[in-house]
């Protein structure tokens, strides 16, 4: 989900008789304008990006800046943005600053006066393809809950996959994990922290623990069995990428009890 990689956008823009400026490699879809790169590229084409209201609404409004170029190349119109509105409301603004983008998948430049109709066309599509998405991975989501299979990322500590790649007690790890309980009913986390490095048990990544750990385990539902999901999520505040709160959702019996 990137603009051009370098090597290739040169190449692309010498065959093309184009003065290459900088590559924005953007990794998030073109859902909404929540992209540091793609933020920073509409910075540097005169564009200012706000956020509105609600989390994935964004208003822009022109800088009183001269522009660092005036051709953007984007692979395709869905890396662009998935919103029709965004689409057109964006490359209208980049026209007034006389800063035109070409999409290169569809062949279509907004320097030509007919482009609006074909690029509404094409909008509406990455628009469509993106709700389609959405609903996919609502009901993938929904079907692995229902059925009770496990929908995190890595598993927490104390858990493990065994040779038939299903979710098992890690006994050691586990002895541990009951041991921070425990002590969880009378001491705090620095503490239990420092009992543990005494008798010489390991995080998960071979390290001393520290209190942060131990809390983390302590607060954990996936050691009842029931992980939740969507406990956190990213949103870019103040042009930089944060760790939020999400849409928690409870599961339940996708783990075995510790």
């Amino acid at each position: 989900h990137q603009f051009l990689i370098n090597d290739e956008y040169k190449r692309f823009c010498d065959e093309h008789g184009y003065d290459y400026k900088h590559t924005y490699k953007e990794q998030k879809s073109g859902v909404n304008a929540d992209r540091a790169e793609f933020q920073q590229m509409l910075n540097d084409a005169g564009i200012k990006v706000e956020q509105g209201d609600g989390e994935k609404n964004f208003n822009y409004t022109l800088l009183k800046k001269k522009p660092k170029f005036n051709l953007i190349i984007v692979k395709d119109v869905a890396r662009f943005a998935r919103n029709v509105s965004d689409v057109a409301r964006l490359t209208n603004l980049l026209r007034v600053e006389e800063v035109y983008v070409l999409f290169e998948t569809q062949g279509i430049c907004t320097k030509k006066d007919d482009y609006e109709m074909v690029l509404t066309m094409y909008g509406m599509l990455a628009e469509a393809e993106s709700r389609a998405n959405s609903k996919r991975q609502k009901f993938a989501m929904a079907y692995r809950i229902k059925n009770k299979i496990y929908t995190g990322n890595a598993l927490p500590y104390g858990y493990e996959r065994n040779e038939q790649n299903d979710i098992v007690i890690n006994d050691a790890k586990a002895e541990i994990v009951r041991y921070i309980f425990e002590r969880g009913k009378h001491l705090g986390s620095r503490k239990i922290a420092s009992e543990l490095n005494e008798k010489g048990w390991k995080t998960e990544t071979g390290i001393d623990w520290g209190a942060s750990q131990v809390h983390q385990i302590l607060e954990k539902k996936a050691y009842y069995g029931n992980p939740e999901i969507n406990k956190y999520a990213t949103a870019q505040l103040n042009a930089k990428t944060q760790r939020v709160k999400g849409n928690e959702v409870e599961t339940e019996g996708q783990l075995p009890m510790i």
